[in-house]
């Protein structure tokens, strides 16, 4: 699990209420807050910067995203009520 931002700074000073993690080749996307009852828009790019996964996420505290990829760093971005959230995750 990453806890900063892609870039290693949280430039905004601010806690995330959202959260993105990676288990057994699946990407989760946990919120917390009022971030539960808001649908996402979660785009999700690989190193070279090509484009994986873009779709729009249900309300919910704990989403589960199947990953086809393995073995590979993905950069993760979520999009919901005007605040952005980037991080990295490592697919096994």
């Amino acid at each position: 699990h990453f806890e900063r931002d892609v870039n290693g700074v949280n430039e905004s000073g601010k806690v995330s209420n959202v959260r993105a993690y990676a288990y057994h080749k699946n990407l989760y996307v946990l919120s917390r807050g009022n971030m539960v009852n808001e649908k996402k828009q979660l785009t999700v790019y690989d190193l070279t910067g090509r484009e994986v996964i873009n779709r729009l996420i249900p309300a919910g505290d704990l989403i589960r995203i199947p990953v086809i990829i393995s073995d590979s760093y993905l950069v993760v971005r979520i999009i919901a009520k005007g605040e952005v959230y980037t991080t990295k995750i490592f697919i096994r």
